[in-house]
């Protein structure tokens, strides 16, 4: 049903572990409403780069989150963009 939504499609998936991973709940219709277009660009990059493989792009938002919290670093869905492609190559240990 409508709870389940977010699950519908690849860009929502990854959508939806960016927000787990945020600590967003994945319910939260206002923040969907003003931040999803800017996520989904995101996620469409990460999907890209790991060729549509949806298991592989979420295990690479997981990792990046983990990295960049673990390095008391700020960061966004777009960070995670910009550095997949580095963790894809193994250059973010």
């Amino acid at each position: 049903g409508s709870e389940d939504y977010w699950l519908t499609t690849p860009i929502q998936a990854l959508v939806g572990a960016y927000k787990i991973s945020r600590g967003i709940d994945l319910k939260d219709r206002v923040w969907d409403k003003t931040e999803f277009p800017r996520a989904a660009r995101s996620a469409k990059t990460v999907l890209t780069i790991f060729e549509n493989d949806e298991d592989k792009s979420i295990q690479c938002i997981e990792a990046l989150a983990t990295w960049f919290e673990s390095n008391r670093l700020d960061w966004t869905f777009e960070t995670i963009a910009k550095r997949a492609a580095d963790w894809k190559a193994g250059r973010m240990k």
